[in-house]
């Protein structure tokens, strides 16, 4: 009997445009990788048992321990480890165990290479010695004090002092020694009077970073004067108050990798009344000696402003802005007054007032950023045009070189920005010179580690792509291609299909079966059309458009089966899979779709490993464009008749008019190629370079083979 899109069929020919997870079932990886730095792996286990976390180097001949906190149970039966402070480019070896009975078992082991951070700008020009506390190569020096914040231990976070009497007093924690602090999830003000954890001066080495994703601070920020030698890295930062990251006077300071949202301050009495919003995401005063990098500015109002008085002059500093993803932000990315900034690298997408700003004697060079439908890519106070908008300060200096600006408005060539011949040029007077200030550009970029080249600098199309993969937190979708402890299989020869193709309208309360109608499956959906990507193969299933669903979907097999889903987020975030056997509530089956933005649907395939009805529960509303059931079984699938690669008019001969058919189909996709009426896994004989397309390379190669007896397609080796 002719079965209908087989699994296997449905991966052959969606691998190369789609990303693909895989699932397993009980104490299993449900994921696993690194990120920057540090590797992680979450696994299904059992509430009660003691997991354990180890490391070494590949090389290596023995593990060491993952500190304690870093192994936990985050819900329900998922367990997350994170291993920090490894090197990057570097391969080690993780390894998870349980304890029972007196003895550790491992649960998975698997290889990871994490990537090293960008160690560049002005916080590491001249010195090989990285900000922070840990070692230049990224590994925790032996002298460090490490401690753990939560929300649970907030209020006795060591030797009885709560979080901010620790981040008040970080020289004599550690007798001036190095200081990490690790955030374990989101933690809140200690009380509603709080605005911040504290102020602090620190000179021996502080880094606060963030464990896993959505980890960071609420409700408050973090501010501090006079220090030296901070390190802040995969913090989110949302609904502060006042600043997210404030800080004055500051040398040496490292902010990356963090995410910023927009703060909220409903009841604000500031003289300013402006902070609706919170203040600055990220504002440093009379800094020096800084590098803001990788970071995601989302939503923010009054992202970073550089120097806070306008009134009297401040020392200068320098200070480097390099791929960040400023993303639907208001203004100040950055404003600027009196420092030397280096904004390089940046992607700017739906800035709404303006992009970076100049006032004040400021000198900023900007070189090799991607605008995207922003408003006043760059804007200098007190130049007439667009500026009034912006500033009636005195004027700063913007050296523009080789941005791209794509659907970008109100920025004047000339008048808010010079663009420089080349980025070795050196602006003199008769280049820019303010209209409120009579200031000029200082030539600042002659010098240092940008006149030496001492960093990446990419061309910005390329820098667009690194910055939306790499810029802000580590996330909850990243998966690598690790090898690990087998997990359990559902094996056997595909017995019968189930499925349901998303109809073009239509809510159904039981849809799907063996030719794609029926009630084998039953949920409340909503169908919808037109929201499915163009690039799949209509022949095989056609993708007329999608169907919603934020609740459950129940189903029953027969025997061990395979369940296939092609699904995306409704929203650009990911969203957790749950599929539950009502006879085996431990039977848990979890996944992590990423984002459906820009077509990126994900397929997932997930091992039944017995038969029964099950679940499938979304926790927040996905659309799925396709959802089958291949059940399993012993008994061996019917051969196919005695098909020949590239025979395409099946007349058991391979000649030019094979090719011609096939060359037809690329240029026509509604031509019917005539294998097609005569087994419907005709594509595996066109596909004859088995690159899972048919193209005209396939075409070509048949045409060879006509002319040649003695090739052999790839399909054949």
């Amino acid at each position: 009997m002719k079965k209908v899109i087989a699994a296997a069929l449905i991966a052959a020919s969606v691998m190369g445009s789609i990303n693909i997870a895989n699932i397993y079932a009980a104490e299993s990886v449900l994921m696993q990788g690194s990120w920057f730095e540090s590797a992680f792996i979450e696994w299904n286990g059992t509430q009660g048992t003691e997991y354990k976390a180890y490391y070494k180097e590949s090389t290596a001949d023995t593990y060491k321990s993952v500190d304690a906190e870093l192994v936990r149970n985050i819900s329900g039966n998922s367990f997350r480890a994170d291993v920090l402070g490894l090197k990057g480019g570097t391969s080690y070896d993780i390894k998870i165990t349980a304890k029972e009975g007196g003895a550790e078992r491992d649960v998975a082991v698997y290889t990871a290479v994490p990537k090293a951070y960008d160690r560049s700008g002005f916080a590491f020009d001249g010195t090989n010695d990285a900000p922070g506390a840990y070692n230049a190569d990224g590994t925790v020096p032996d002298n460090a004090l490490i401690l753990y914040v939560s929300e649970d231990n907030k209020k006795n976070v060591y030797k009885n002092k709560n979080i901010k009497s620790i981040i008040s007093g970080f020289n004599s924690l550690n007798g001036g020694k190095p200081v990490i602090i690790r955030v374990l999830g989101e933690v809140t003000p200690l009380s509603s009077s709080d605005t911040s954890p504290g102020m602090w001066k620190n000179t021996c080495g502080v880094t606060i970073e963030g464990v896993g994703p959505n980890a960071g601070f609420v409700g408050w920020g973090i501010g501090s004067g006079d220090n030296n030698d901070t390190e802040f890295r995969n913090l989110t930062m949302r609904d502060y108050v006042e600043d997210a990251i404030g800080f004055e006077k500051a040398t040496k300071l490292w902010v990356h990798n963090n995410n910023f949202y927009s703060g909220y301050n409903p009841k604000d009495s500031s003289a300013e009344r402006d902070k609706l919003h919170g203040d600055g995401s990220c504002d440093l005063r009379e800094c020096n000696k800084v590098t803001v990098s990788y970071n995601l500015f989302d939503g923010t109002d009054k992202t970073s402003l550089i120097g806070s008085s306008s009134s009297s002059r401040e020392s200068t500093g320098n200070i480097t802005f390099h791929h960040n993803y400023f993303l639907n932000t208001n203004q100040r990315t950055p404003r600027v007054r009196w420092h030397n900034i280096h904004v390089y690298n940046n992607y700017y997408n739906g800035t709404d007032a303006y992009g970076v700003g100049a006032t004040c004697n400021s000198s900023i060079f900007a070189e090799n950023n991607y605008f995207e439908d922003a408003a006043s890519p760059f804007l200098t106070s007190s130049q007439g045009g667009f500026a009034s908008k912006f500033s009636s300060n005195d004027g700063g200096v913007i050296k523009a070189y080789n941005n791209v600006m794509v659907n970008c408005r109100e920025s004047l060539e000339g008048v808010d920005y010079f663009n420089a011949p080349s980025r070795e040029y050196r602006l003199t007077a008769a280049d820019f010179t303010t209209k409120g200030g009579g200031y000029t550009y200082n030539n600042f970029d002659a010098s240092g580690y940008i006149a030496n080249k001492n960093y990446i600098l990419e061309d910005p199309e390329t820098a667009k792509a690194n910055v939306m993969e790499n810029a802000g937190c580590e996330r909850e979708t990243a998966i690598d291609d690790m090898p690990t402890v087998a997990p359990p299989r559902a094996e056997g020869n595909v017995q019968a299909v189930y499925y349901f193709d998303a109809a073009e309208s239509g809510s159904y309360s039981a849809f799907g079966g063996e030719n794609g109608e029926g009630s084998y499956f039953t949920g409340n959906i909503s169908c919808k059309a037109n929201t499915a990507s163009g690039y799949r193969d209509t022949t095989a299933y056609k993708y007329s458009g999608s169907f919603s669903s934020g609740s459950a979907i129940t189903f029953t097999t027969s025997a061990p089966a395979k369940l296939t889903m092609i699904a995306s987020s409704t929203a650009n975030a990911p969203v957790r899979m749950e599929v539950t056997n009502k006879a085996d509530a431990s039977a848990v089956y979890h996944g992590t779709f990423q984002s459906g933005s820009g077509g990126n649907d994900v397929l997932t395939t997930i091992d039944l490993l017995s038969a029964g009805t099950y679940t499938l529960t979304p926790k927040s509303n996905v659309d799925f464009y396709y959802i089958e059931v291949a059940e399993l079984g012993d008994e061996e699938p019917v051969p196919e008749d005695n098909f020949m690669y590239g025979d395409a008019d099946n007349d058991k001969q391979i000649t030019a008019s094979d090719a011609a058919f096939v060359m037809q189909r690329v240029l026509a996709e509604e031509a019917v190629i005539p294998l097609q009426n005569e087994t419907e896994n005709w594509k595996k004989y066109i596909d004859v370079d088995k690159d899972t397309y048919i193209t005209a390379d396939d075409a070509a190669k048949i045409l060879q083979k006509s002319l040649t007896d003695t090739y052999v397609f790839p399909a054949e080796e």
